[in-house]
């Protein structure tokens, strides 16, 4: 590439002073060339053939006189021959005193109304008019002659342009335009870090001093060449050092990241578990205690059958204890095994990653009511506003996992520093809103809202305002990831600040169906 450039401005250089050259010389040639021609024009066209048609006429004039006023044509016809011999005299015409013709004399071929010199007088004898003299005179043989000697002029001319032109360019290639294309091919090589390229050889001191300092340059470039190249690669090293330390900082960190993402499942899973056997508690102690009651009394059922001191009154009143016993046991039971059930659904959705079809508004129920123990000490209600039924093909398990956020959310931070008693009551709403193709499910609370500069940093990793207080700042960031990853829905947040906050989740009533999901 740089070649070609090189030799694309030795012929622009070349070029330029071939046209300078011949400007410089062909322009004064001609100049003084077309001078000189002008002056001849001047000189042999206008002025010498004026002049010498004047002299010819005068001699016609005075020489006509004696042949008018003896009326002797012949002696005009002598004259008028005599002055014929000039090959430029085109025509003479002598008019005599009555008007008539008296002499003529016309070349042949020539046409009088062409442009001539023309001269015509009266002829006077003494005082009397005796007749007129007209004179054509033409000079175009001054202008033949002029332009063949204007055209050996220009053939000189142009000979000696051409001789000094060469010579001047042979002169100009040798010791200017050679030298200059050495020069830019060593300075081309100089920028292509050919170091070892030999120096050209020139003539001229000026030129030699334009090579001494390409020489000069050479070596500093080459210096600062290796002093760099021992820089970069020092360099390199450093940055291979210092990346291979990033990316094993980079494995730790995101070994970490997940470590903590899945002890915050645990911990979540662990809350549930913990809720769950909380609030067994209450049917399963209460089953317990009227299976005691259910015990004493068909004890002594027993014991007075076999004494035979039964009556019928105490067979009534214990047969109508056992049987109120059996429906508080039954009722209580039940109540455990719904508790297991929902526990066992939410459980197997919190530790799957498998897709399933699920009725929305029964999966919130039960997921709220593994969530009630949390609440049923505090005075926070948990209401829920469903819209119609609809058959979801989702994520039950990341969808549990992102409402159990947004709940926590609202018990952690919003009612944190609320003034909460019976009168002045804490509200968590779940809500749901049914379209055509997506379902929009809000969880709002009137608590403390959020400031614009933690709604702007709620979703990023490790940021918590409960700093050192056991907030870890990953729950929204698994929330986030959960949205826009498995989910394919959006998220958004309102809260003005002051009445509360709404986390509102967008997602399709369908998810696509992928090969794993059709071995379920």
């Amino acid at each position: 590439m740089i070649k070609k450039l090189t030799q694309k401005t030795q012929k622009s250089l070349s070029l330029f002073l071939t046209i300078a050259v011949f400007s410089a010389i062909v322009l004064p040639a001609v100049l003084v060339g077309s001078f000189d021609v002008y002056q001849q024009y001047q000189k042999e066209v206008v002025t010498d053939p004026k002049n010498e048609a004047e002299a010819l006429f005068s001699v016609l004039q005075k020489g006509l006189v004696s042949p008018l006023w003896t009326f002797t044509p012949e002696n005009a016809m002598d004259l008028i021959s005599g002055v014929a011999l000039n090959p430029s005299v085109k025509a003479i015409i002598v008019i005599d005193s009555s008007g008539q013709h008296f002499a003529k004399y016309e070349q042949e071929s020539t046409n009088l109304s062409e442009q001539f010199i023309h001269l015509k007088a009266d002829v006077i004898y003494e005082t009397e008019h005796v007749g007129s003299v007209a004179l054509y005179y033409s000079n175009t043989n001054a202008l033949k002659e002029l332009q063949s000697s204007a055209l050996q002029i220009f053939m000189i001319i142009l000979t000696q342009l051409i001789v000094s032109i060469s010579i001047i360019l042979k002169i100009l290639s040798n010791h200017v335009t050679h030298p200059l294309g050495e020069l830019q091919d060593f300075a081309a090589k100089i920028a292509e870090q050919k170091f070892d390229a030999l120096s050209p050889t020139v003539k001229h001191k000026e030129f030699a001093k334009l090579i001494d300092a390409l020489d000069r340059m050479k070596n500093a470039l080459q210096s600062s060449f290796l002093k760099l190249e021992d820089k970069v690669t020092a360099r390199t090293k450093t940055l291979q050092t210092t990346n291979k330390e990033l990316e094993n900082a980079l494995i730790s960190i995101e070994q970490a990241q997940k470590t903590l993402v899945e002890n915050e499942k645990l911990a979540a899973l662990g809350s549930l578990v913990a809720g769950i056997a909380h609030e067994l508690n209450t049917p399963i102690g209460n089953a317990r205690l009227v299976t005691s009651s259910l015990k004493t009394d068909a004890d002594n059922l027993k014991s007075k059958s076999d004494s035979n001191s039964l009556t019928k009154s105490e067979f009534e009143r214990l047969t109508e204890n056992i049987v109120d016993s059996s429906k508080l046991i039954e009722r209580n039971i039940s109540k455990a095994v719904t508790l297991i059930q929902n526990f066992k659904q939410v459980a197997v959705d919190r530790t799957s990653d498998r897709k399933r079809e699920f009725n929305l508004n029964e999966f919130i129920r039960e997921f709220e009511s593994t969530v009630h123990h949390r609440t049923k000490n505090m005075p926070i209600e948990v209401f829920l506003d469903l819209d119609r039924d609809v058959e979801v093909y989702s994520y039950p398990g990341a969808l549990s996992q992102v409402i159990d956020n947004f709940i926590n959310n609202a018990i952690r931070h919003a009612f944190e520093d609320s003034a909460l008693d019976k009168d002045n009551q804490g509200l968590i709403t779940i809500a749901t809103k049914v379209s055509d193709h997506h379902v929009a499910l809000s969880v709002s609370d009137n608590g403390m809202g959020m400031s614009p500069d933690v709604q702007a940093r709620i979703f990023e990793p490790f940021f918590t305002t409960k700093l050192g207080k056991g907030g870890s700042g990953l729950g929204m960031h698994i929330v986030h990831n959960l949205v826009n990853g498995p989910l394919c829905g959006k998220i958004n947040i309102s809260s003005n600040g002051e009445n509360g906050s709404t986390f509102i989740l967008s997602i399709p009533h369908r998810l696509e169906k992928e090969l794993d999901d059709l071995t379920i």
